[in-house]
């Protein structure tokens, strides 16, 4: 993934000056030339998720002198940006993207005193190339937008550049630059020798090796650099089982949990090898997708997956032959739908007792009697709660979390082939005993066939007092999601200015599937003024690095971030609606406003902790294996804050067959409830005698929601 701005600082010693002269004199002379007037290059990039976040790239040359030597924890204005564009597409699949930028005659950046003789000389600007995503639809990038594909590298750990090319500007021939790394190999300390620039524009190359080259050509080239680490691996090259030792071999080395889920690799690799085995020897792309799939449902990480390459035939074969070989697994039904609903003396997720919350009309189960909340008591003589512990995971894929995996079980509970015979054992609605009715699975209507939930792409609605604003993702659409949400922001100041303000925000993010931390950081800004900043990072991540041979902390300088439109800001009551399938960058968004107590975040489920980034690992026939690549903790803690945990809600709302019949009947009784909650608690705060934050709402339904008994977490490091 793109990695963040990073900076480091350095320390100046006493005879710094001299032993820069010193330094100068031994420097090879600057090259010769009238200087570039254009820059150009080409974008690669080896990591999979470049070209899906990077939609809309910027290309522009920033003012890197606040990371040359110490950052200040600001971002560069639209002043120290020059501004370019593609000359042919960027990041297009398979295609080499190039940009050019024409220079300006005197650039506008700052100025760094770069080879440190504290002479009153002015310095030079000096500019990377930046390829970012372009999030709020200005031509120019602002905060979080300024990070992206580049020509330099830092190392992970410090934020020191190690390699890479420079854009330099000298207003005259009294300005030097470094011209080595000097004898300790870091770039820009103490110790690094000098070479004289030539006025006007100079490309510097920064060697690994410490040496640096001065380009004066009137077309000089600046390419994007990207670390050897971030390629996604490609094995399609190779045959199924020799793809298939090779993904175990960088699963070993770079899966992120191995030590948490306690994952034994030689174990895994022979469970799975004689399937696939069979897949090569018989050339069966659905053999092998189905032998990944089960491997990657059995790591229990909603991050690790089996799919195939979208439009590749091979790969769209291989899942219409897996597809029908597992939905026939699953094909039959007994006309209902079923739930793990929640202990209704206090809702706090679900638990092993499983209730219908929905009958077809039509159905054995209707002509049996059985009715929304009858209870599920066994199946073909087996305890509900012990099935439900034996019973593998759907053909959703894997899950993260043990809720997750409950709430998945729950609901495919009686999925059986077509024509099996099943005992069932019930109880219905205020009634004590145990019935057992006989049922032969076939494909009947369950009462939900239409009304599952899906988010909207983006939209929101205003009613009961507050405005609902929802979207489906953080990585599609990023220009249409920022502008809709800055439309409902400036939609609730105009009533607020007509003399009918809201309560409040609620932002409902169940099914986000996530995407891109630029674009969730980005949105989260939204909600924090510029006297009252979201102090970030919240979270440290870590990256596994091949030179040290381990997981290293990502360095990251802290960042004040708010509205990137101050104007529209917004500081007022704020809710967070989640459920089992808000993952990834949607749980970040959710438990960063969580964690710096900006927002309440409510739900009946947790989220589906899908806690780090991702990679994915190309394979022969057209598929895809998805795996995390990095760890993600409190910051200041070795406390992983998603993985396997997810977020917990602050306000658990109740799992009941009343709730999840009228969401069969399309209704919402779910937000309902999260807008009652938010209610009660702004009411309790505005009453003096009120008891404190995690007031009950009045109930919507026999349960009402009740605060979670939710895990403590760190403060994070401002």
């Amino acid at each position: 993934m793109a990695a963040r701005v990073r900076w480091f600082i350095l320390m100046l010693v006493a005879g710094l000056p001299l032993a820069q002269a010193a330094a100068q004199e031994a420097a090879p002379p600057a090259a010769t030339g009238a200087g570039p007037t254009t820059i150009v290059g080409t974008a690669r990039a080896a990591n999979f998720a470049i070209a899906e976040i990077f939609k809309e790239p910027v290309v522009a040359l920033v003012d890197a002198t606040r990371t040359l030597p110490a950052e200040t924890g600001t971002f560069v204005p639209p002043a120290g940006q020059i501004l370019g564009f593609a000359t042919a597409p960027l990041f297009a699949p398979g295609v080499a993207g190039t940009y050019q930028i024409n220079l300006p005659a005197q650039p506008t950046g700052a100025t760094l005193d770069a080879d440190r003789d504290g002479a009153p000389d002015g310095g030079v600007q000096v500019f990377s190339l930046l390829i970012a995503a372009n999030i709020v639809g200005d031509s120019y990038l602002f905060q979080t937008e300024q990070s992206g594909l580049g020509s330099v590298l830092r190392d992970p750990a410090t934020g020191e550049i190690t390699q890479g090319s420079l854009l330099v500007h000298a207003a005259d021939d009294r300005r030097s630059f470094p011209s080595g790394a000097g004898a300790d190999g870091r770039w820009f300390s103490g110790d690094d020798p000098a070479a004289p620039l030539a006025p006007g524009y100079s490309v510097v190359r920064l060697g690994a090796d410490g040496t640096a080259t001065v380009d004066r050509s009137p077309t000089a080239t600046i390419d994007t650099v990207e670390r050897a680490e971030a390629a996604s691996p490609d094995y399609s090259g190779q045959g199924i089982l020799e793809s298939y030792d090779s993904l175990i071999e960088r699963l070993r080395l770079r899966y992120s949990f191995t030590e948490l889920r306690q994952l034994d690799w030689d174990r895994i690799k022979a469970e799975y090898r004689p399937r696939v085995q069979e897949a090569d020897a018989a050339g069966d792309g659905a053999a092998y997708l189905a032998a990944l799939f089960d491997l990657a449902g059995s790591v229990e990480d909603t991050h690790v997956s089996a799919s195939v390459v979208p439009g590749d035939p091979a790969g769209a074969a291989a899942v219409a032959g897996f597809a029908a070989e597992r939905l026939a697994t699953a094909a039959g039904n007994l006309g209902l739908a079923t739930a793990a609903v929640s202990d209704p003396a206090r809702p706090n997720g679900p638990t092993n007792r499983v209730e219908v919350v929905s009958v077809g009309a039509g159905s054995p189960a209707e002509a049996a009697g059985i009715v929304p909340g009858t209870e599920i008591v066994s199946v073909d003589g087996q305890p509900t709660a012990e099935r439900l512990d034996q019973a593998s995971i759907s053909l959703s894929g894997g899950k993260g979390t043990a809720e997750g995996r409950l709430v998945d079980k729950a609901q495919n509970l009686l999925r059986f082939p077509i024509g099996t015979e099943v005992a069932l054992g019930y109880r219905l609605p205020g009634t004590a005993d145990v019935r057992t009715t006989t049922f032969a699975a076939g494909e009947y209507a369950t009462g939900q066939a239409d009304v599952a939930f899906e988010p909207e792409h983006i939209s929101y609605t205003i009613g009961g007092g507050y405005l609902v604003l929802r979207w489906d993702d953080f990585l599609t659409d990023t220009l249409a999601k920022v502008a809709v949400m800055e439309e409902a922001l400036a939609e609730l100041q105009y009533f607020a200015s007509q003399g009918y303000p809201l309560r409040g925000i609620i932002l409902d993010l169940r099914g986000n599937s996530g995407g891109w931390e630029g674009l969730y950081i980005m949105m989260a800004s939204y909600f924090f003024a510029a006297d009252a900043p979201l102090r970030y990072p919240v979270f440290d991540n870590y990256s596994y690095s091949d030179a040290a041979g381990d997981w290293v902390r990502s360095y990251s300088s802290p960042l004040a971030l708010s509205s990137p439109k101050p104007e529209l800001a917004y500081t007022g009551q704020l809710g967070v609606l989640i459920d089992e399938n808000c993952a990834s960058s949607c749980e970040f968004f959710a438990q960063t406003l969580q964690a710096v107590g900006r927002a309440r975040v409510l739900g009946q489920y947790a989220s589906a902790g899908a806690g780090a980034n991702i990679d994915r690992v190309l394979l022969p026939g057209g598929l895809l294996f998805q795996y995390t690549v990095g760890r993600s903790t409190y910051a200041g803690t070795g406390d992983y804050n998603l993985e396997a945990r997810g977020v917990t809600p602050d306000v658990r709302l109740p799992i009941t067959a009343e709730t999840e019949s009228a969401k069969a009947a399309g209704e919402d009784p779910v937000l309902a409830l999260a807008a009652e909650a938010l209610a009660a608690e702004q009411a309790a705060a505005a009453t003096p005698a009120a008891t404190p934050a995690a007031a009950t709402p009045a109930p919507a339904t026999p349960a009402a929601a009740t605060p979670a008994a939710t895990t403590p977490v760190a403060t994070p490091t401002v």
